[in-house]
């Protein structure tokens, strides 16, 4: 059996807060970046039909598929019309709300990384969670789709957080384990319907159960 780790000595409480630091130091250069990255970038010829259709529904009251044609699940764009209600900039508004779902996502993988290494040194598991966030924030897929005001982000994140969901629920007793995959559902669900492609992200997390 594996031995139960000893806590901390008064004289090591110094290290949680250096750790803390570092935490907050990484990933507040990490949401620069990726902010100074993405409001450069010149508009994408696909980010206008989420922008368009969120200002229909926010300005006039219209409705996709009843109204004006919508080629896609509609979720990010009710979601954008509640945030341009408040913003008039829309382009900055959809790529701020997608800069910070890529952002969560990044911290998402560190979190799963930092549990799943638990066993290991405080400083090693700190390194190989941040090694496992910058290494999904420097692949050419990831900088490419990013931040961008489309639908790549938000149903990453909430398919990452599912997936964290439904390892819980394999973990977890007998009580909870209907209430972790019904949550690791109801995220697959959301990020469904806002990206239809990520339906078949269902079959894997059905096989889990």
């Amino acid at each position: 059996m594996p031995s139960t780790p000893t806590p901390p000595a008064s004289g090591q409480r110094t290290n949680w807060w250096l750790l803390a630091v570092a935490t907050a130091a990484l990933f507040l250069a990490i949401f620069a970046l990726l902010l100074g990255i993405n409001l450069r970038r010149e508009l994408n010829h696909d980010e206008h039909q989420f922008i368009a259709s969120a200002a229909l529904i926010a300005r006039a009251g219209l409705t996709p598929y009843a109204d004006f044609p919508y080629f896609h699940v509609p979720l990010l764009s009710y979601l954008y019309a509640l945030l341009f209600r408040a913003c008039d900039t829309l382009l900055l508004c959809g790529r701020v709300a997608s800069v910070l779902a890529c952002w969560l996502s990044l911290v998402l993988i560190f979190g799963v990384a930092w549990r799943r290494f638990a066993a290991r040194p405080v400083w090693t598991r700190w390194w190989v969670a941040a090694l496992a966030s910058l290494w999904l924030l420097a692949t050419p897929s990831f900088f490419y789709t990013s931040g961008r005001a489309w639908n790549h982000d938000l149903p990453i994140l909430l398919l990452l957080a599912a997936f964290s969901a439904s390892s819980r629920a394999l973990k977890a007793a007998s009580k909870r384990q209907m209430l972790w995959l019904a949550f690791a559902g109801s995220l697959t669900a959301l990020a469904t319907v806002t990206r239809l492609s990520f339906a078949f992200t269902a079959l894997p997390l059905l096989a889990a159960a």
